[in-house]
Parts: structure tokens; C-alpha cells; sequence
């Protein structure tokens, strides 16, 4: 898309300087607007490996280029650092604040990564995937340390985090979905049907929405 002009705007993140980030689902790409909405940078995300799209779900937004990647959530760290969820490729992107492209965060846990959040610096990463129902905190090395989200089910009673089948509780470990993980479940964890959109208070409280609650 043309510099300021969007073909479906969604997520929306703010820097410390005012300037505005928006996500484009159907162009695959990030703007950076200005404080006065002047047009400052695009970035158009990598293409969509083979293996990864999902030909019905082209079908339904009417995407012509089916390796297009479809961004989600947006965040900014402290840094002016950029990330943002792309929920078709199953990925995750870090871009430096003049837009190049830092580091690519992949997981077997990933499904459709969608809302994105990042502490000021940088430590803390919050992804919530829609096709798991399930939200990650990740390290600043990309590693999955907690997953929780959805309901604890007769299938998973020994606590193993299958993302693809429905996990239960919190897990804890090196990288979630890892057998050689020493996890552990946490009952008080928060339930999600379709957790969507997130972002972190001014004192370092989660917000996160669900698309799916009652």
C-alpha cells in the first residue's frame, strides 16, 4: 500500500515519542506514522512460507497473494524497537527502530500468534496465539518461559503442553512444548477462549482481551 493509506488497519502501538505504528492485514506490512499522522516508514514483512499458508483462511479475507504475511499485534519497546505477531506465517518479528529486521521468533508452540505486548525494556514479550487459546511470556532471546490461557481437559492431566490440542494452566520451563522441559502447571492461572489483543499497564500489569468470553 501507498505511504499513510491502509487496505485493513489493525493493531495499533504507540512510542515514547508519540510517533504511531498500525498494522496492515491485508498488505502485510507496518506503518510509522508521526504524531501528526505524517507518514515516516514502511516496513512490508517477509513473505509467508510455503508451508505455512492457509489457503481457506486466503480465501475468506479475498487476499489476492496468498504469501502475503497477515501482521496482527504491534508493540514498542523503550528502545524504539518494533514487534509485531504475524498470525498466517506463525511468527514473530523484531525490527530495530530504523525498520531493519532484527530477529525472527518461531516456536512449535505458534499456531496464530496475534496480540503482542513488550515491557519498556525489553526483557518481558507477550504473544497470545487465537489457534491455541493460549498466551506466551517470552524472554528477550525469544524463549518461551510461561504459557497459560485454556482449560485444563481429562486428555492433559499429566500437565504436558500440546498447544495444537488445547494446553491447560501455566507452564514454566526453558521453552514451552519441549518434552525435556521441567514444567510445572499453575491452577490460578487465567482462562482464555480466544485471547486477542494485549498490552502492559504503567505499572507492569497485563491486559488481554478475549474475542470469545461470555
Amino acid at each position: 500500500g501507498k505511504p499513510g493509506l491502509f487496505r485493513r488497519p489493525h493493531g495499533l502501538a504507540l512510542d515514547a515519542a508519540g510517533n504511531i505504528y498500525i498494522t496492515d492485514g491485508k498488505a502485510g506490512s507496518v506503518q510509522k506514522l508521526g504524531p501528526d499522522g505524517k507518514p515516516l516508514m514502511r516496513i512490508a514483512l517477509p513473505p509467508v512460507d510455503e508451508r505455512d499458508k492457509d489457503e481457506a483462511e486466503d480465501k475468506e479475507d479475498g487476499e489476492n497473494d496468498p504469501a502475503l504475511a497477515k501482521p496482527a499485534g504491534i508493540a514498542v519497546d523503550g528502545a524504539g524497537n518494533i514487534y509485531v505477531a504475524d498470525t498466517k506465517g506463525a511468527r514473530v518479528f523484531k525490527y530495530g527502530p530504523a525498520g531493519g529486521l532484527l530477529s525472527v521468533i518461531t516456536d512449535k508452540a505458534f499456531k496464530k500468534p496475534y496480540g503482542i505486548a513488550v515491557s519498556p525494556d525489553g526483557e518481558c514479550l507477550i504473544v497470545t496465539d487465537v489457534g491455541t487459546g493460549l498466551i506466551h511470556k517470552l524472554n528477550r532471546k525469544g524463549l518461551i518461559t510461561l504459557s497459560f490461557g485454556r482449560e485444563r481437559t481429562k486428555e492433559h492431566e499429566d500437565g504436558e503442553l500440546k498447544p495444537d490440542n488445547g494446553s491447560l494452566g501455566a507452564k514454566t520451563g526453558k521453552s514451552a512444548g519441549k518434552d525435556e522441559d521441567e514444567d510445572r502447571d499453575d491452577p490460578l492461572a487465567p482462562v482464555f477462549k480466544k485471547p486477542g489483543l494485549a498490552a502492559f499497564g504503567p505499572g507492569g500489569e497485563l491486559y488481554a482481551a478475549d474475542m470469545k468470553a461470555d
